[in-house]
């Protein structure tokens, strides 16, 4: 069995972290919300995909990770 390293986000990394997963939390509910549609969804759409974004920076900085590292694991994602 591997460790898994686990890092605490220093109190200013995870107020930012935060704030961000509040915002998806909220941009999600606004784009599966049934009266939204068109452009609207489109533009929350868009939103997300730019927190989505932010929140994997910020875990990439909280471990040290290089721009190799996360080319490997972003295409492990796809």
């Amino acid at each position: 069995m591997f460790p898994i390293p686990i890092r605490l986000p220093s109190p200013s990394q995870q107020q930012k972290i935060i704030s961000l997963v509040e915002q998806m939390l909220s941009l999600q509910k606004k784009y599966h919300d049934e009266k939204t549609i068109g452009h609207e969804k489109e533009r929350l759409k868009s939103q997300i995909d730019a927190v989505d974004y932010e929140i994997d920076e910020e875990v990439y900085k909280l471990y040290g990770i290089i721009d190799e590292e996360k080319k490997v694991i972003e295409e492990g994602l796809k």
